[in-house]
C-alpha cells in the first residue's frame, strides 16, 4: 500500500468532501408551511421560498386534518422565480382522503424560487401541507409528470341542497353560488293553494345571470284551490303522467348544468297572492368554477 504523503489537514479535508458530496446526492424531505383553504370556495394562496438550489423530484399535496368531500377540496402546485412568476404548474385536483394529488420527475429549482399552493374549497376544518423531496445543491433536468386535472373534471359533490322558503304570495328564488356549477339532477316544489278559485299549474324556469329565461318545464297536471301538491321534477322523467295526486311529476333535462349567479325559479301559471310555495329541494352535482 502506498503510503498518502500528503498533510493530514488535506487529507481530512479530501475525505469530508467525498463525505459531503455523497450525502448530497441522497434525496432530502421538504415540507410547506400549513394551508388552510377558505370554504367558500374562493381562492386561497400560500409560498414557501427555497433556499437551496437544486433538483425537485416530487410533490406531494398532504391531508394534514380534515376529511374533505369528492369535489368539494382543488387544489394547484405551482414552481414560481424568484419574482413569483409561474414556472410550472407541478400537480393540480381534487384533494381527499385516498386522493391525494402529486407530481414526480426532475426539475431544476433555484434558491429563491417559491413553491406555491392554491386552494379553493365549499368545505370547512380542513389543513393541507405540501410534502416535497428533492437535490440540494445539485441540478439535474430530466421532464415532470403530475396529476393535472381542472376543477370541472373528474366526479363533484353530491348535496341536497334546501332553497330559500317564500313567503305566501312569493315565488322562488335560488342563485347558484359564486364559483360554483350546478348540475340539476333533480328539484321538489311544494305548492299549497289557498281558496281563491283559479286553476293553478306550477312550472320551473331557470334564468341566466342577466335574467334571461333559458329553460322552462311544466307540472304535468294543473292545481286547483285548497289543495297540496308536491312536484318533483326527475332528470329523465316523464312527459305525461296520473291526474289526482298527492305527488306530480316534472320532466328535467339530463345534462341540466348551471354556472355561477344562474337563478332557479318558478313560473306558476294562476298563482295567487294568498297562494304559499314551500322552500324547495335541490338534489345537484356540485364542481368548483374558477
Amino acid at each position: 500500500m502506498t503510503e498518502d504523503k500528503r498533510p493530514i489537514i488535506v487529507q481530512v479535508r479530501d475525505l469530508l468532501a467525498v463525505f459531503i458530496g455523497k450525502e448530497s446526492q441522497e434525496p432530502v424531505p421538504w415540507r410547506s408551511q400549513a394551508h388552510t383553504p377558505n370554504s367558500d370556495r374562493s381562492l386561497n394562496t400560500t409560498r414557501d421560498r427555497l433556499v437551496n438550489e437544486g433538483t425537485l423530484l416530487s410533490v406531494n399535496v398532504r391531508i394534514v386534518s380534515g376529511s374533505p368531500s369528492v369535489g368539494r377540496a382543488h387544489v394547484r402546485v405551482v414552481q414560481e422565480d424568484e419574482n413569483q412568476r409561474e414556472v410550472n404548474t407541478l400537480c393540480m385536483g381534487y384533494v381527499y382522503p385516498g386522493h391525494e394529488i402529486h407530481g414526480s420527475g426532475a426539475l431544476v429549482i433555484r434558491k429563491g424560487d417559491f413553491i406555491r399552493l392554491d386552494s379553493r374549497s365549499s368545505q370547512s376544518g380542513i389543513i393541507l401541507m405540501i410534502e416535497a423531496r428533492l437535490l440540494r445543491d445539485r441540478k439535474q433536468a430530466g421532464g415532470w409528470s403530475g396529476v393535472q386535472k381542472g376543477s370541472l373534471e373528474g366526479p363533484g359533490f353530491i348535496q341536497s341542497v334546501a332553497g330559500t322558503d317564500p313567503a305566501a304570495g312569493v315565488g322562488i328564488s335560488d342563485t347558484v353560488p359564486t364559483n360554483a356549477r350546478w348540475k340539476v339532477l333533480n328539484a321538489r316544489i311544494q305548492l299549497v293553494t289557498s281558496t281563491q278559485v283559479a286553476t293553478r299549474l306550477i312550472a320551473l324556469q331557470i334564468n341566466e345571470s342577466g335574467g334571461n329565461a333559458l329553460f322552462y318545464s311544466k307540472a304535468l297536471e294543473t292545481q286547483a284551490a285548497s289543495l297540496t301538491r308536491d312536484v318533483s321534477y326527475m332528470t329523465g322523467g316523464p312527459q305525461t303522467g296520473p291526474t289526482g295526486q298527492t305527488f306530480v311529476a316534472g320532466h328535467l333535462p339530463s345534462d341540466l348544468f348551471l354556472a355561477q349567479a344562474f337563478i332557479i325559479d318558478d313560473n306558476t301559471q294562476s298563482f295567487q297572492n294568498l297562494d304559499n310555495l314551500g322552500g324547495p329541494r335541490y338534489h345537484v352535482e356540485e364542481w368548483i368554477e374558477e
